[in-house]
């Protein structure tokens, strides 16, 4: 595999300021002030109900907050709808968003024209990619081990294979924050730890990764920061290892006490 470098500044790309929201039927969150860096990965974990949903959604633009403000990079954007964060590059990443009628390169030269190009020129079909788009999606494709399946069909792949393909798609994105929910879940020990260690070099290429999944003994060690959310509000925030022998976490997480 290649190395890749989306020239991501080392600085908090994403900063949350005091965001909350409480809406009938989920989870709420509770005025919560965070920082996601360049180039690091933080681990959001919790149980059903903590509020890790609604912290998702609140990022993509998915949801809107009731108060607070988020920054991308200094832009104040809570205010802005999720096609607008993707192109200013806050993305999210999920099996359920795999475009299944193409081949994976095809997708991927699509999801580059979807940030790059004029919304009214993808209305009318104009957006081509360039000779340049071509060459980033070539290079992605290597960096993340797929070459070999870059004419195959979306709609055929499964399992680890499908979960590569999407991290491609949303890598063609460029993106500046990339919001990973619960890529692990349903692979094999095997798989899941190569996808934890593929995310590492994701974020070492420059992006924030937010990852939100329940396994801390395959991510923790590849992240740099742990988010515990309980109950819509902030339990812990430290490194994973420090996170792994808080005996608050442990009772939160499992009901019993360490």
């Amino acid at each position: 595999m290649s190395e890749l470098v989306l020239d991501q500044p080392l600085q908090p790309l994403l900063e949350l300021v005091g965001i909350g929201v409480h809406q009938p039927g989920r989870p709420p969150l509770e005025p919560l002030t965070c920082a996601f860096d360049a180039a690091r990965t933080t681990l959001v974990i919790g149980i059903e109900g903590s509020g890790r949903a609604t912290l998702c959604d609140l990022i993509t633009g998915q949801l809107r907050p009731e108060r607070g403000v988020m920054r991308l990079d200094g832009r104040r954007v809570e205010r802005l709808g999720a096609a607008v964060r993707m192109r200013l590059g806050i993305v999210a990443c999920g099996p359920e968003r795999l475009v299944q009628h193409t081949s994976l390169r095809a997708m991927m030269l699509t999801a580059r024209l979807a940030v790059t190009r004029p919304v009214w020129s993808l209305a009318f079909g104009l957006g081509r990619p360039s000779r340049q788009d071509r060459e980033d999606v070539e290079e992605l494709l290597g960096f993340i081990g797929l070459e070999h399946l870059a004419e195959r069909g979306v709609a055929t792949l499964g399992g680890f294979e499908a979960r590569l393909a999407e991290l491609a798609r949303c890598l063609a994105m460029r993106p500046r924050v990339l919001v990973v929910e619960h890529a692990l879940a349903g692979l094999e020990a095997a798989d899941r730890k190569a996808l934890a260690s593929l995310l590492q070099r994701v974020a070492a290429a420059g992006p924030a990764v937010v990852a939100i999944d329940d396994d801390l003994a395959t991510l923790g060690p590849y992240a740099h920061v742990c988010l515990v959310l309980h109950r819509g509000r902030p339990l812990a925030t430290a490194t994973p290892q420090v996170i792994g022998e808080d005996s608050r976490v442990f009772e939160a997480l499992t009901g019993a006490q360490l």
